[in-house]
């Protein structure tokens, strides 16, 4: 009797034709083995150069051949005077091989660091550079530079420059047109009204843990009018008022404390 797939009584055929199903986990071990060979004979090729090279510096240090064939595990010295020989036929072929090693190591290397870059950029990241007035045109440049990296097609980095108005002039400078022309949105933040100067006071006090009034509406009017409603200018203001109001030891700050704080400013 006989099976499917048996050719008979001699039994040459096997008795059943199995087939394993490829499936993609074990493709890819497949593929992993055949790189493996494929590496092999360069690896022989740089363990030959390398053996060569030892050799050739232990004669050249005064070693016997005895030495280097107990050192190496040869035989005995004429295996491995037959063995250097052997190796000193193909130097040229040897010196090839290395080249090509390090060079395709090196290939390999920069081919393996793009790919996690790449694969690490698929997010869009933003980058936030405050007091950005204060950058020179050549690190303005840098910065344009970075955002550019691939011609707009599918640049991984955007940009934030934080800065006083003094960086809005910069840009008009026909030195930094292009980064001016790449720059997407602009915002500038307004001063505040008189409304929001005295909110603004209200809620930093608060924050400073006092719930009770520490200036006057007309001392908050002339921070707001002296200060153009910026939030940097009425902090300085504010702090230098606190301190003419606690030297006077009054409660509140007033007027007289501000007029004192515009000279104290205005003075530094």
């Amino acid at each position: 009797m006989t099976g499917p797939g048996d050719a008979g009584p001699l039994g040459t055929m096997p008795l059943f034709d199995v087939k394993i199903p490829l499936t993609p986990a074990r493709a890819a071990a497949i593929r992993r083995a055949l790189a493996t060979l494929d590496a092999i004979p360069a690896h022989r090729r740089e363990l030959d150069r390398h053996e060569h090279q030892l050799i050739t510096e232990a004669r050249t240090a005064g070693a016997t051949w005895q030495q280097i064939a107990a050192r190496l595990g040869y035989k005995d010295r004429q295996a491995a005077q037959q063995r250097h020989q052997a190796l000193t036929r193909t130097p040229a072929r040897l010196a090839d091989a290395s080249v090509t090693s390090r060079r395709t190591s090196r290939h390999a290397h920069a081919r393996d660091v793009k790919a996690q870059v790449k694969s690490r950029l698929t997010v869009r990241m933003v980058g936030k550079v405050d007091e950005a007035h204060l950058l020179s045109h050549d690190q303005l440049e840098a910065i344009r530079m970075l955002t550019s990296a691939q011609l707009d097609s599918a640049s991984p980095l955007a940009v934030l420059l934080l800065g006083q108005p003094q960086l809005r002039a910069s840009m008009r400078l026909g030195v930094l047109a292009a980064l001016d022309q790449r720059i997407g949105v602009r915002y500038a933040m307004a001063a505040m009204t008189p409304a929001e100067t005295g909110a603004y006071l209200r809620h930093h006090t608060k924050l400073a843990g006092r719930a009770d009034t520490l200036f006057s509406d007309d001392a908050a009017e002339l921070i707001h009018q002296a200060g153009r409603g910026y939030p940097r200018a009425v902090n300085r203001l504010a702090a230098a008022a606190l301190l003419a109001t606690y030297t006077t030891r009054k409660t509140i700050a007033d007027t007289t404390a501000v007029h004192a704080a515009i000279t104290e400013v205005n003075d530094q």
